[in-house]
């Protein structure tokens, strides 16, 4: 106990001198690093919100002197004149003006959403391969492009561009920070709360792309790949995350949060359909070096708790018992918020018991195990040259039957 308490106070002084901490600005949008390979890239600032395309041709940047979101911006380009800018969800509907000048907003962020759903379909008209690859990097990340491309070198796995699937590059802001350990720190517990917005906003996307493709009458299916925070991002992507998430505790919390939480919590007990945990017959969710709680997809005895889709979908997560970044880098993943369930394996059985060892099961769950090689590796390129992820991109080529 001693020690543990020796580690925090040493930590708690480190942080406060050590780095700063910024918010990602997506405004200038980056451009698709291999353009050949069919891609659709979506960026989310720390609410969750989607940057409109007109935002990006434009010369506008975050104001730094805000809430550096989209939405506080928003009074320039409509006729309202109140600031929505930190707003709780209640101080929101508590003014005519303000609740029309929020649902204004939201109406951007429905058809930002669809455009991007159409240009996915446009996509995949134009291709073989009738599956989406979904990338979902982890958190200070300002630009995950080359990230991704390697990432996408390894899925192809020396097949030509012919074969490739439609993917689509999900980059939000995780924060940027520019040092280890201290200053990554720092930026981890605001990147735990914005990564759940992601996700759940991810999910309006994905339900009416999944229409879409049904009314063609084509059969696409889904692989989702994160690595780190993204974990988090697609647990509350696919499930209900409240059981490791203090924002999704009661309204009054949830308000405290901000109207994403309100609207998140809301969208649980309603059932609505637009926000509604997207489902797909055919589904790889593969996560690699999970940063978060085993709560996050499940918790013993209450499943409406945790994963909530598909009960035929693979959750394939990686196991790395000295992955540095997972255990905080002094052996305390439970520090500013858990993130250890890719490094613990008792906290994995957790998950498989619960969801493969359900009755009914709720999914099938495969746990990659990592070889010492390794070793406190954390980098996405580290684990994707594993030979063990081998085994994650051969169910992505199943799935094309």
């Amino acid at each position: 106990m001693i020690v543990i308490l020796k580690h925090v106070v040493v930590l708690s002084i480190a942080m406060m001198f050590c780095g700063c901490v910024t918010t990602v600005d997506f405004s200038e949008g980056r451009a698709v690093s291999r353009p050949e390979l069919p891609t659709v890239q979506v960026f989310y600032d720390k609410q969750g919100d989607i940057y409109p395309s007109s935002w990006q041709a434009s010369d506008k940047k975050l104001t730094q002197n805000s809430d550096n979101s989209l939405i506080c911006e928003f009074n320039e380009f409509n006729e309202f004149k109140r600031s929505l800018c930190g707003l709780t969800n209640s101080a929101i509907y508590s003014n005519p003006e303000t609740e029309n000048q929020y649902k204004a907003w939201r109406q951007i962020q429905k058809a930002e959403s669809s455009r991007v759903v159409n240009e996915i379909v446009r996509e995949l008209e134009s291709t073989n391969n009738k599956t989406v690859v979904i990338l979902i990097h982890g958190f200070r990340v300002p630009d995950a492009q080359k990230d991704y491309g390697k990432v996408k070198e390894v899925l192809l796995n020396k097949r030509g561009k012919d074969e490739s699937p439609v993917f689509l590059e999900v980059h939000w802001d995780g924060r940027a920070s520019p040092t280890l350990p201290f200053s990554a720190l720092k930026a981890w517990p605001p990147a735990q709360w914005t990564a759940p917005a992601v996700g759940f906003r991810l999910r309006p996307l994905l339900n009416e792309l999944n229409e879409k493709v049904e009314q063609r009458g084509d059969k696409v299916n889904l692989f989702v790949l994160t690595h780190s925070t993204g974990a988090v991002v697609a647990g509350a992507l696919f499930g209900n995350p409240r059981g490791a998430l203090g924002c999704l505790e009661s309204e009054k919390s949830a308000d405290k949060c901000g109207a994403n939480y309100t609207e998140f919590l809301a969208s649980i007990k309603s059932g609505d359909e637009a926000t509604s945990v997207p489902e797909w017959n055919n589904m790889n969710l593969v996560m690699l070096a999970p940063a978060t709680s085993w709560a996050t997809f499940v918790v013993p005895g209450q499943s409406e708790l945790g994963y909530q889709g598909v009960q035929n979908a693979n959750l394939v997560f990686s196991h790395s018992e000295d992955d540095g970044a997972l255990k905080k880098y002094v052996g305390l993943p439970g520090l500013l918020g858990h993130s250890g369930l890719g490094s613990r394996r008792a906290d994995l059985k957790i998950v498989e018991e619960g969801l493969s060892g359900a009755n009914p099961k709720r999914a099938n769950v495969i746990v990659l195990e990592m070889s010492e090689e390794l070793g406190s590796k954390h980098d996405f390129t580290g684990y994707i040259g594993t030979s063990e992820f081998s085994k994650a991109v051969e169910l992505l080529w199943d799935t094309r039957r």
